[in-house]
């Protein structure tokens, strides 16, 4: 059975709350980002994100989520050559809390293959669930 999208799972089941649709097709699966030099937005439409750098210092930005509990995994998979790093940044009007959600977070970096985070979106910031990258 393939892989449905968003919009095909919230006509499927109309009667369904469109939140509980897109929260049951976020979590199909996963997809594969190549960050540069520049700035990028991190996709929200599916559960994870892998990133792989191509240039020394490499910028993603997370922007608020599409409803409340939505959780979202940034797995750095590869880095273009060593020394590289992928920073991630909050985006412009995101609030991002460390797991006591009292803490704010300005950045995650990610130095070494296979470092992770984990975010929840209550509906108002994102907050760390868990996560082996540097935290600032």
């Amino acid at each position: 059975m393939a892989l449905q999208s968003k919009t095909a799972i919230t006509q499927v089941y109309p009667h369904q709350n469109p939140t509980f649709a897109a929260a049951v097709a976020q979590l199909a699966g996963y997809d594969e980002l190549a960050v540069n030099n520049v700035s990028q937005a991190m996709p929200l439409d599916a559960y994870q994100t892998r990133v792989t750098t191509g240039h020394a210092a490499s910028v993603g930005t997370l922007p608020a989520g599409e409803f409340p509990g939505q959780r979202k995994v940034i797995t750095l998979q590869a880095l273009g050559s060593a020394g590289q790093t992928f920073a991630l940044t909050p985006g412009a009007g995101v609030t991002w809390k460390q797991a006591d959600g009292a803490t704010a977070c300005a950045s995650v970096t990610f130095d070494a293959a296979n470092e992770y985070l984990l975010v929840e979106w209550n509906g108002a910031r994102w907050t760390n669930v868990s996560t082996n990258a540097t935290v600032a």
